[in-house]
C-alpha cells in the first residue's frame, strides 16, 4: 500500500474534512436564512476512479463525493441544493507544462482542463470536467 498513515490524515484532513466543515457552516446559514441556497463543493475525477498512487487521495474526494449527495439530499426539504465538480487536470501553476502535456494524452479530449470551464460547470450535481476520462 503506498498510502501512509501521515498522508492518510493530512489529505483527508484537508479535502474530507475541509469540506464537512465548510459544509457544516454553509448549510448552518442557508438554515439562518431561510432561503434555501447551494452548496458547491469540489471533489476530483479520482473521487469517480481510483488514483492507484495515492489511495488517501482518492478515498477523500469520492468521500466529498457522496457527503454532497447526502447533504443535498438531506436538507432538500429546506431548498438546500448540493452540487460537486469533479475536475480531470486543470492548468494551474501548481503543474509544470512537461507534466501537463504528459496528462493531456492520457485524456480522450488530448487536452487538460482549464479553469474558467470548472467555474463555468456548477449546475446541480456532481459533473466530471475530465476530457472523457474517467468515461473510458
Amino acid at each position: 500500500m503506498t498510502s501512509t498513515v501521515d498522508n492518510w490524515k493530512r489529505t483527508n484532513g484537508i479535502d474530507y474534512s475541509g469540506v464537512l466543515y465548510t459544509n457544516k457552516h454553509v448549510i448552518e446559514q442557508f438554515l439562518k436564512q431561510g432561503r434555501g441556497g447551494v452548496l458547491a463543493n469540489i471533489a476530483s475525477m479520482f473521487g469517480l476512479v481510483a488514483v492507484p498512487n495515492n489511495i488517501a487521495y482518492s478515498a477523500s474526494k469520492g468521500g466529498a463525493i457522496n457527503m454532497t449527495r447526502a447533504a443535498g439530499t438531506m436538507y432538500a426539504k429546506e431548498g438546500i441544493r448540493g452540487n460537486a465538480v469533479a475536475p480531470g487536470i486543470i492548468r494551474t501553476p501548481l503543474i509544470d507544462e512537461p507534466t501537463l502535456e504528459q496528462y493531456a494524452g492520457l485524456h480522450p479530449a488530448g487536452r487538460v482542463g482549464e479553469a474558467q470551464e470548472v467555474a463555468d460547470l456548477i449546475t446541480g450535481a456532481t459533473i466530471p470536467i475530465d476530457g472523457g476520462y474517467t468515461a473510458v
